[in-house]
């Protein structure tokens, strides 16, 4: 595992400068980076998910494609 990978950026000033960029305005533009992604995803797959919320995903799925999302949630 890489430096970036065991300690992801957590904010905009953790990023090197020619990284940090500017929006219009002189509004702040926050941009995640390949390595912040990455390292992001490493943790997701580490975390373990409870075993019936996939089955949830796929009810919430079908519940919205048939317009019955309110019924499902109430």
């Amino acid at each position: 595992m890489t430096e970036s990978e065991e300690n992801p950026p957590q904010g905009i000033g953790d990023l090197p400068e020619q990284e940090q960029q500017l929006g219009a305005g002189g509004d702040s533009v926050r941009v995640l980076t390949r390595e912040a992604v990455k390292a992001g995803i490493s943790a997701l797959k580490r975390q373990r998910i409870h075993e019936h919320f996939p089955a949830y995903l796929h009810l919430r799925k079908l519940a919205v494609i048939s317009g019955s999302l309110l019924t499902l949630l109430a």
